[in-house]
């Protein structure tokens, strides 16, 4: 179907849209039953078929952000040359915290038990034997987690 949209609608309530031009080119689109949408584009590659790039949407995954947003997390001093690091985030993130784990870049994780929650404020007490390097910061919640990284001097 040279130039052509070719649609379907299957009996498992599947919805697909093509567009084809001059065989070289072809973009699909599927709307899935749960509401997601698969786009597969491609362009021929030689006699036996295509080259295909594929993206999948799922509508229980966020793609934007609304304006009442949680706050991103903020993490301070950075860098640090004392024990106690501070992170600014969102007080619903923070009832909701379920570890705060300290990472090296080796990816070795140590969980942090001595913080306390102010505010908007999460103070992060970090162990005295902490050499001078660049570590991240994880904070998991049942949400998700975040991973900040800081420099400690």
């Amino acid at each position: 179907a040279n130039g052509d949209l070719v649609t379907s609608f299957g009996s498992d309530g599947i919805y697909t849209a093509s567009a084809y031009d001059d065989f070289t080119s072809a973009a699909s689109v599927v709307a899935e039953s749960n509401g997601g949408f698969t786009l597969l584009s491609g362009q021929r590659s030689g006699l036996n078929g295509f080259d295909n790039s594929l993206l999948r949407l799922n509508p229980e995954i966020p793609t934007s952000v609304s304006a009442s947003a949680e706050l991103q997390p903020v993490l301070y001093p950075n860098p640090l040359s004392g024990r106690e690091l501070s992170v600014r985030m969102d007080e619903t993130v923070q009832k909701d915290i379920s570890g705060i784990y300290l990472i090296d870049l080796k990816g070795r994780k140590t969980a942090i038990d001595q913080f306390a929650i102010e505010e908007n404020n999460i103070k992060v007490n970090l162990p005295l034997s902490l050499n001078p390097g660049i570590y991240h910061l994880e904070i998991r919640s049942h949400s998700g987690s975040q991973v900040m990284k800081f420099i400690k001097d």
